[in-house]
């Protein structure tokens, strides 16, 4: 089943995430239309700055949930919104590696990709390779989000101690040669952002 991130910039993070966590209304209207808040990303340099992670059939069924007036009227409150949260990306998700909620920030790896599928091939076949390199950086990628209206657009959500490991595994000579591989890649994949992940 897909995910959507629903992105928010916020009044009050604090304030928000307790209401949202209590919310039996929130519970009501995603049952109402399918859909199910898996977990909260919140945002390691802008502390009222969210997104949360919805898993749904499909977007009409995000689109349906966020047009309930109880949600529009929620979303028009400006002690919790600075303004109304946007679908950012829907995305069908694959767990890579097993991983503790908390246990290190998560950081989003964007791919601009010219080949998913030679892309896919690679990074699967060179498993051991790659495993190696990860952990020598202390990185552990956790999770891949492949766009679902852009398939050569994927996300991977690392764990990492900070931001320096990721840089310094993307650096790597060996990932720079694949990078720079333009039937493959459009361009080096870029960090875009690092969030701490809130359960829900």
């Amino acid at each position: 089943m897909p995910v959507f991130h629903l992105n928010y910039k916020l009044a009050d993070f604090d304030k928000w995430i307790t209401m949202f966590k209590e919310s039996e209304l929130r519970k009501k209207i995603e049952v109402k239309h399918g859909v199910k808040a898996i977990r909260v990303l919140h945002d390691a340099h802008d502390q009222n700055h969210a997104i949360t992670v919805l898993k749904a059939e499909d977007r009409a069924s995000i689109d349906q949930f966020i047009s309930e007036p109880e949600v529009q009227e929620r979303f028009a409150d400006r002690s919790l919104f600075v303004e109304s949260p946007q679908i950012t990306g829907g995305y069908e998700g694959t767990y890579l590696e097993s991983f503790e909620e908390g246990e290190n920030p998560a950081f989003q790896v964007d791919h601009q990709l010219t080949d998913y599928n030679r892309w896919f091939e690679a990074w699967s076949s060179n498993r051991a390779e790659r495993t190696a390199l990860w952990e020598k950086h202390g990185c552990k990628p956790i999770r891949l989000l492949r766009d679902i209206e852009n398939g050569n657009h994927v996300i991977i959500v690392v764990m990492a101690p900070n931001a320096a490991s990721v840089e310094d595994l993307l650096a790597e000579a060996k990932a720079q040669e694949r990078f720079a591989d333009r039937e493959v890649f459009q361009q080096p994949p870029q960090i875009r952002g690092q969030y701490t992940i809130i359960p829900v």
